[in-house]
C-alpha cells in the first residue's frame, strides 16, 4: 500500500482507530487512547472572526481550531474515521454557536459561520461513512455519503462562484461522496490490525502539499 504523508506530522496519530465493540471507547473508557483529553472546542470569542473566515489558506493562521482541521484531515486519510468525526464535530458545534449574516460576500473572503457549519457537517458525514465501512454496514456507508453530497450541494450553492472552502475543492468532495457509495466493504478485522484505510484516495488541500514522515 502506498505511503500516506501527513499535514500535521508534529502530532502523533492514535494507536488504534476506534470501532465499536473492538476497542475501548477513546474518551469514556479508562484505557481509551484519548481518555480525559476532551476535544478542544472554541473558547475565546475574540478569535471567532479569525477562525470562521474563509481564508483560502486556513493553515496560515496559527490557532488551535485551524490546526485541528488539518489534524482531522490526517485522521481521515489514515483510517481514523471515528476520530476524524469527533475532530470535525468540534468545529461544527463551534460554528453553529456563532451568529452570522444571512448573505455571503465572496469578494470580501467572508462566509457565515452557518455555511461553514454545513461544510463541517458534510465532512462529518464522510467520516461517519468510514466508520460504517469499518463496521461492515454498507447501507450506512451509502446513507452517510448521500447526505454528505446533499450538504455539499447546499454549500456550493451558497458560496458560488467560490469553488473551495478551507482549502478543499467542493466539486472534488462531492465526487468523492458519490464515487465511493458502492465501494466493496473491507474485511472485518480484529485487533491484529488497529487501523484500516477504507478509501483508495485521500482528501487533499490545494496549495499545501502533504509532508512529513507518516506514522
Amino acid at each position: 500500500m502506498p505511503v500516506i504523508p501527513r499535514y500535521r506530522p508534529d502530532v502523533q496519530l492514535p494507536p488504534y482507530g476506534y470501532v465499536t465493540g473492538l476497542w475501548p471507547h477513546p474518551l469514556n473508557h479508562p484505557e481509551g487512547h484519548s481518555h480525559q483529553s476532551p476535544h478542544p472546542l472554541l473558547s475565546d470569542p475574540a478569535r471567532q472572526a479569525d477562525i470562521f473566515t474563509v481564508d483560502p489558506r486556513p493553515w496560515s493562521v496559527e490557532i488551535p481550531e485551524r490546526q485541528e482541521f488539518l489534524y482531522a484531515l490526517d485522521l481521515f486519510n489514515h483510517g481514523y474515521y471515528w476520530e476524524a468525526h469527533e475532530a470535525w464535530e468540534g468545529l461544527w458545534q463551534a460554528a453553529r454557536k456563532i451568529p452570522s449574516p444571512a448573505s455571503l460576500a465572496p469578494a470580501e473572503g467572508l462566509a457565515p459561520a452557518a455555511i461553514l457549519a454545513l461544510f463541517f457537517q458534510a465532512l462529518i458525514k464522510l467520516a461517519a461513512a468510514g466508520v460504517k465501512a469499518r463496521e461492515g454496514r454498507g447501507v450506512g456507508v451509502a446513507r452517510h455519503l448521500r447526505r454528505a453530497a446533499e450538504l455539499l450541494d447546499l454549500v456550493t450553492l451558497r458560496v458560488a462562484p467560490r469553488e473551495e472552502l478551507w482549502g478543499l475543492n467542493l466539486t472534488e468532495l462531492r465526487h468523492f461522496s458519490v464515487k465511493w457509495r458502492s465501494i466493496p466493504l473491507p474485511p472485518l478485522v480484529g485487533r491484529e490490525q488497529p487501523v484500516l484505510v477504507v478509501w483508495p484516495e485521500q482528501l487533499r488541500l490545494r496549495d499545501l502539499p502533504l509532508e512529513g514522515t507518516p506514522e
